[in-house]
């Protein structure tokens, strides 16, 4: 029985979120998109001018997949930037599948509880 999902090396999981809208910037930003490795604690964020999920999932693809490489599984709330139909078209570009509100990189399902995406 699995009592924890705890990753097993760095970027295997990634929490991301949004915060905002904050005051805009002079580069016309006021949401940050957050990322959080789930096992070291690395974060960063990546500033937006808005929050859709065309946005969100730019500056995922250009700022965290190009430099870091896919994480296994990403974890993100129930957001419509989340959820959309085009980070379910990301996750399949990159080798994912889309469970709930949760990407599972389909090639090692087992990295999140143990579940299988079908």
């Amino acid at each position: 029985m699995i009592i924890t999902d705890t990753p097993g090396s760095s970027f295997d999981k990634v929490a991301m979120d949004i915060v905002g809208p904050l005051p805009k910037t002079e580069r016309g930003n006021e949401y940050i998109l957050t990322l959080q490795d789930q096992l070291t604690k690395f974060s960063m964020g990546i500033p937006l001018s808005d929050q859709t999920a065309e946005t969100v999932a730019e500056a995922f693809v250009d700022r965290f997949i190009c430099v870091f490489g896919s994480p296994k599984a990403i974890l993100t709330d129930q957001g419509r930037n989340f959820i959309s139909d085009l980070m379910k078209k990301v996750a399949k570009i990159f080798i994912f599948t889309y469970m709930n509100s949760k990407f599972v990189n389909s090639v090692q399902p087992h990295s999140i509880l143990n579940q299988t995406a079908h």
